[in-house]
This record gives C-alpha cells, sequence and structure tokens, in this order.
C-alpha cells in the first residue's frame, strides 16, 4: 500500500512538472513573440512615446499650477508632485500592457475563443496574452527610467525600506488596476455589450489622475479607495517619502489584499460560468 501511495504521488509530481514546464514555454514563447512585435511595429511605440512625454509635462504643468495655489493646504512639495506624476505614469503604463487590449466582445463575436478551447492551456491565460499591448512598452520604459533618474537623484529623501514598500505598494495598486480591468471585461459572458460599466468606473477615476485624493475628506476619501489609481499613484507617492502612518499603511496594504482577492475570485467566477454558457450554447 505505501509503494502504491508513493507511485500515485510520484506520478502527480511528474504530471505538475509537465503541466508547469507547459505553461512557463506558453508564457516565454508569448512575450518573445509581443517582442518581436513591439520591434516591427515601431510606429505605434513612437506614437505611445510621445504622447506619454506631452502627457507627463502637461501633469507636471497642471501639478505645479495646482500646487501653488493650494501647497498649505496639501502639504506636498514640488518634489512630491513631480514624483507622483512619474510613479503614476509608470504603474499605470505597466498595468496598461495587460489590461488596455483587452477585447473579450469580438473574441466572443468572432469565435476566437473556439481556438483558445482547443488547446491544453488555461483558456484566460490564452486571452490575456494575445491581449498584451506592445505599444505600451515605450512609455513604460520611458517611465522607467525617468523613475529611476528621480530615485537616484533624490534617494537621499527616503530610506530603503521605505522604497521596496513603495515598489510592493504601487505594484499591488497596478495589479488592483489590472483585474479591475478583468473583473468588468468578464462581464461580456453575460451582457452582449457591458463596455458601459467600465467606463462608469473610468470616469470619476479620471479626476483623482488630476486631484491628489488627499484633498479629499470624509466620504469622498472613502470613495477614492475603490480606484487603483489612487493606490498606485497618491499612496504609493506618500509611502516612499514616508509620508503615511505605521497604522494607516497597515489598513491600505490590508485593503488592497483583500479587493484584489475579491476581484481575482469574482473574475474566475465570470470565466468559469461564461465558458459553461459559451460551450453549452456552441
Amino acid at each position: 500500500g505505501d509503494h502504491r501511495d508513493l507511485h500515485v504521488r510520484s506520478r502527480r509530481q511528474r504530471q505538475m512538472c509537465i503541466r508547469d514546464s507547459k505553461y512557463s514555454t506558453y508564457i516565454k514563447e508569448g512575450f518573445i513573440l509581443k517582442l518581436r512585435e513591439f520591434v516591427e511595429y515601431k510606429t505605434n511605440s513612437y506614437m505611445g512615446l510621445i504622447f506619454s512625454i506631452v502627457y507627463l509635462i502637461s501633469l507636471l504643468v497642471f501639478g505645479l499650477i495646482f500646487l501653488n495655489n493650494f501647497e498649505e493646504f496639501l502639504g506636498w512639495s514640488k518634489i512630491n508632485v513631480i514624483f507622483f506624476v512619474v510613479v503614476s505614469g509608470f504603474f499605470a503604463t505597466l498595468g496598461g500592457i495587460f489590461c488596455f487590449g483587452l477585447n473579450l466582445k469580438g473574441v466572443l463575436l468572432e469565435g476566437t475563443m473556439n481556438s483558445y478551447l482547443n488547446r491544453p492551456i488555461n483558456v484566460w491565460l490564452q486571452f490575456t496574452m494575445k491581449s498584451i499591448v506592445t505599444s505600451f512598452l515605450a512609455p513604460f520604459i520611458f517611465y522607467f527610467i525617468s523613475l529611476i533618474v528621480l530615485i537616484s537623484i533624490y534617494h537621499s529623501l527616503f530610506s530603503i525600506l521605505n522604497t521596496i514598500l513603495f515598489f510592493v505598494f504601487g505594484s499591488l495598486g497596478m495589479l488592483f488596476f489590472v483585474f479591475t480591468f478583468h473583473f468588468f471585461v468578464s462581464i461580456h459572458f453575460f451582457l452582449k455589450e457591458a463596455t458601459f460599466l467600465l467606463r462608469a468606473y473610468l470616469l470619476p477615476q479620471r479626476m483623482f489622475d488630476m486631484f491628489p485624493a488627499i484633498i479629499f475628506k470624509g466620504n469622498i476619501k472613502v470613495f477614492s479607495y475603490f480606484f487603483a489609481n489612487v493606490f498606485y499613484g497618491v499612496y504609493a507617492t506618500q509611502v516612499l517619502f514616508g509620508m503615511i502612518e505605521f497604522k494607516e499603511l497597515v489598513f491600505l496594504f490590508t485593503f488592497l489584499i483583500i479587493i484584489i482577492g475579491f476581484l481575482m475570485f469574482g473574475t474566475y467566477l465570470l470565466w468559469k460560468k461564461g465558458l459553461e454558457k459559451y460551450e453549452a450554447f456552441g
């Protein structure tokens, strides 16, 4: 009996290794193809880069003008505002690579889902890999270099621990951003036109791109917790400069983990039920 159990466990381990190898190979090959696409379609990359530079300059000008009028009320310095704009751009473009190209409606209408179902790879993973937007790579690299340069110049203003916490916190905020998109896009399994839901969510989020959420108090501040850019922009910047108390930091980390877990689970259920409905209809 012990020998048979050992044999079963050994076989399961081999199957898991084969499965993991299959997925890692698929992801690696998928990224290589996307990098080739990035290199081949240079015009898209240049346009994305130009837009990012113009957008960065616009936000910096607006932010500094806003700061000059409300510096005492805001409690931020010019350096804080500059970091806020660059940090927001860095995490937004990183997340945008994995979510701005999501088009489940098109996949369902065109029948592309059938080709995904015929492959021995997770359907959601295939959809996500195919949806990667290579035009955001150039803006991401631009913001990444800008952020590294800023951190190198002003490294004396923050500790190594705060820098590590900043990247962890900002990455969680970025995952909040990505899975929010996935959650809303997944509703297309059940609604022919669900784009309006995502647009309704993004409209108030844009307000927090322009105005740092710390200027809002009471119910509006609580409302801001449901928008990812508040976390990877404002709060990530405050974490970097040590401007958040420990209790609030623990609360924000906990909130992020819970809401990301909720969005991931919700996306999983929508895909599970959606694929069952799709296969039954087919």
